[in-house]
């Protein structure tokens, strides 16, 4: 019926409740007896959803993403699922995300739909480090949708409400990886430090009040003299510094811890 709202929900027993297929807690009956006589009147109707198809919502409800203003541990992989499928990740009242991320090619569009789902997000930190990816567990989905990564930064043309109002500071900490990293890149930029090098490009770009991106090249003390003696470390520096900034006030460092 045109003008019905339909509601989806992953708790059975609610949904029972408000269809009267089964007796709600009695604190409850007088909103459930209101909701029944607005599905006895065509006004919307309830569906259940599985638990496991709602996963990222029940996650992010489970951490208290949904409230928090600081949340670290965020889905990537089942983000990424969402936007690649471009099904829209529930908006988040986060003024401050952390992600662990390897920052691989499938964790891209998962991180891109936090940002989009974020309206109020101030800082944004990323910690580069090893993770499980879709290359790991999910050849199935990799092969249908088959991710094409230039393209999808092309796509991103519309403002994102937290980079054009809001994201103001900005870390991403290890990004040269491990020692040998630094002296295979020595040769070349490798294609892990072009995947960095374009989410930097593309923060820069479109966050119109940044304030200040961070840099930290390593977070381990013995790589510190090797990465200040990296020559790729200077030409990654040298690359960052001249991308275009949409804001005319953000500060670039880098730090070596």
């Amino acid at each position: 019926m045109e003008g019905k709202l339909e509601v989806e929900g992953d708790s059975s027993n609610v949904i029972s409740w408000v269809q009267g297929s089964s007796i709600g807690p009695w604190r409850l009956a007088k909103f459930l007896d209101e909701i029944s006589s607005m599905c006895n009147e065509s006004f919307l109707s309830f569906v259940h959803i599985p638990r496991s198809v709602n996963d990222l919502a029940d996650r992010l409800a489970k951490s208290g993403a949904l409230s928090d203003t600081v949340y670290s541990g965020l889905p990537i992989d089942v983000a990424s699922t969402w936007e690649v499928k471009r099904l829209a990740v529930p908006f988040l009242k986060c003024e401050c995300l952390v992600f662990e991320s390897e920052l691989g090619e499938w964790e891209l569009p998962g991180i891109l739909s936090f940002l989009k789902s974020s309206p109020d997000l101030e800082t944004l930190i990323i910690n580069i480090t090893r993770t499980i990816t879709f290359d790991d567990y999910d050849k199935e989905f990799t092969r249908t949708y088959d991710f094409e990564q230039r393209e999808y930064w092309k796509m991103q043309k519309s403002p994102f409400p937290c980079l054009v109002h809001h994201l103001k500071n900005v870390e991403i900490r290890g990004f040269m990886g491990a020692v040998r990293d630094m002296k295979i890149g020595n040769r070349g930029l490798t294609i892990a430090h072009k995947k960095k090098l374009k989410l930097v490009k593309f923060l820069l770009k479109k966050a119109f009040v940044l304030e200040k991106m961070t840099i930290s090249l390593t977070e381990n003390l013995c790589f510190k003299e090797a990465a200040k003696k990296s020559a790729l470390v200077m030409k990654i520096a040298q690359e960052i510094t001249g991308y275009p900034r949409a804001s005319s006030h953000a500060e670039i460092l880098f730090s070596y811890i």
